[in-house]
């Protein structure tokens, strides 16, 4: 009898994705669970057949297309990061048959996004990845392709669509949340906190900063005397001029919210302001800037969006798919919010001294 992993799904009383995450060693599965399934696999012998797994793909489309919203070069810490979890799940995979076609467009660029979609959808793709601008144009872009046929996977940011897609990364609004909790546990006096925000045109970007303001309303009415907002794009230059000028014109800052990629021309001007080491300081991803910062005691603390993490099980998922007819459980795959700090990034010997 051939034992199939649907088969063995059956026999474990879960999904053949659940089947699918044990015998991959991807995402969470509980242990009794796990040993259930191990059990019923190591039962029957079962083995994943490569050269089955490939055949079964000669008669499926093979491309996948993967669309960001900037381009290849785009200084960012938390899009470079997503770009090698691609990679390098795409590595792993490449015996599958499956190729990959890379988008990038310029940066926030919603005409760009939109010619990319369609030239990759005219290449004939079995998926279509994409980190997307939250433009009513890109989503029923989005809806339109979905309804086609095709399954769509975003990545780090997402989008509201009238159709089902995959999401993987973080709960924004969670992790901005988490930051207004940190300044309470921080700090006990009145703050001005002047925070330094990316692009709003991406919604997880939204969804941070009403995370944060909604939190720091509702929990911590007693702690902020003000804020203020600047939007401080991912080139270091403009970060440096944009946050310096905010800096020259918002008093007494006490706590700064920085969340912008551009970490190196945004700290010059913290710095230059006579901040670093006197206000306050809470990040997003641990650039190599900001963990400069951190060691020098300059930063408290760093979110970090786990975006390697998320584009690696995007990959897989995709992969998953296209061979088994998998798709994930649940439609929101959220990382963990992995708040950081000096200790995360100091060697043990440089602990010990």
């Amino acid at each position: 009898m051939k034992v199939t992993i649907k088969m063995i799904a059956e026999l474990s009383g879960v999904s053949t994705g659940t089947v699918d995450r044990v015998l991959n060693k991807r995402g969470k599965v509980k242990p009794e669970v796990e040993s259930r399934v191990r059990a019923i696999v190591d039962a029957f012998n079962y083995k994943p057949n490569s050269a089955a797994k490939n055949l079964a793909m000669q008669n499926k489309k093979r491309r996948i297309g993967v669309i960001f919203h900037v381009q290849e070069d785009y200084k960012n810490y938390a899009v470079q990061e997503g770009i090698r979890g691609i990679k390098d799940a795409a590595e792993e995979i490449k015996d599958s048959g499956l190729t990959f076609s890379f988008k990038y467009g310029r940066n926030f660029n919603v005409d760009d996004q939109l010619k990319n979609i369609d030239d990759l959808i005219e290449s004939d793709i079995l998926a279509l990845a994409i980190a997307p601008i939250n433009d009513p144009r890109i989503t029923a872009r989005l809806d339109e392709v979905i309804r086609s046929g095709i399954p769509v996977f975003c990545l780090t940011n997402n989008v509201i669509t009238e159709e089902n897609h995959y999401f993987f990364g973080l709960d924004n609004y969670k992790a901005g949340s988490l930051v207004a909790g940190m300044f309470g546990l921080l700090r006990d006096e009145k703050l001005n906190i002047a925070i330094v925000f990316p692009s709003l045109s991406m919604l997880g970007n939204e969804h941070r900063l009403k995370g944060f303001e909604e939190t720091i309303a509702h929990y911590y009415p007693n702690l902020v005397n003000k804020i203020d907002v600047c939007i401080a794009t991912n080139d270091d230059l403009t970060s440096y001029l944009t946050v310096k000028k905010m800096l020259k014109t918002f008093k007494d800052v006490n706590a700064i919210f920085f969340a912008s990629g551009a970490a190196e021309g945004g700290m010059q001007a913290i710095k230059e302001a006579g901040l670093l080491g006197n206000a306050t300081i809470i990040a997003v991803d641990p650039s190599e800037a900001i963990v400069e910062n951190m060691l020098l005691g300059n930063i408290s603390a760093v979110i970090n969006q786990n975006t390697h993490v998320a584009g690696y099980q995007m990959i897989k998922a995709i992969y998953n798919y296209a061979l088994f007819d998998v798709l994930p459980d649940s439609f929101q795959i959220y990382m963990n919010s992995e708040i950081m700090i000096k200790e995360n990034f100091m060697s043990t010997s440089s602990i010990k001294t």
